[in-house]
């Protein structure tokens, strides 16, 4: 027998482990449970009757506030034939990956701002803009990401004031990314 599992489980995402099983002269039952957060959770309880078998086992895990350690235990049992093979995996929250760019670095009173927001996932919170004195100066809220980017702009005033800006996405409660630009004559 073999069983396949990944050592990092994001939660939110599909996952699957795939179990192989080879010359079996008896019919089997095949169970998998997993141990998370206190709770066991039957991924599969199946009789098996074919010779050889590779099957493989869809799940997704919610969201924790931590990372955390949960056990998978796959048990096969037959009237001569029995094992058991209990192994731990690690639980991650997943994680965007977020880039903010700018058409420019340095903006001239009056110009407008255009930028662009890449996210590798659909998590998305509130996009604002914050000028030196950390005053927000612009905010876009329930920002769509079509195909994980979305292109945004804003206008500066002919008297602005100069000095270092910053786009701040928000992509959770408590993260976010930055991306500074200035504003200057030149």
């Amino acid at each position: 027998y073999m069983v396949l599992l990944p050592f990092l489980i994001h939660t939110d995402s599909p996952e699957k482990i795939c179990v192989q099983l080879t010359h079996l002269n008896e019919t089997v039952t095949l169970s998998a449970t997993l141990e998370y957060q206190g709770e066991n959770r039957s991924l599969t309880d199946d009789v098996v009757s074919e010779k050889d078998v590779f099957t493989c086992i869809p799940f997704s895990l919610p969201k924790s506030n931590r990372t955390s350690v949960a056990f998978l235990t796959v048990t096969v049992k037959g009237n001569t034939l029995q094992f058991r093979s209990r192994k731990s995996v690690l639980v991650k929250n997943s994680e965007s990956l977020v880039f903010v760019q700018t058409d420019k670095p340095i903006y001239k009173p009056g110009q407008t701002v255009m930028f662009r927001i890449v996210s590798l996932d659909k998590d998305f919170y509130p996009v604002n803009e914050k000028d030196p004195q950390r005053n927000r100066v612009y905010q876009w809220q329930g920002v769509a990401l079509e195909t994980g980017l979305t292109q945004l702009s804003f206008p500066l005033t002919s008297d602005p004031i100069q000095g270092s800006y910053k786009i701040v996405v928000q992509k959770s409660f408590s993260s976010h990314v930055e991306h500074f630009f200035s504003v200057e004559e030149y």
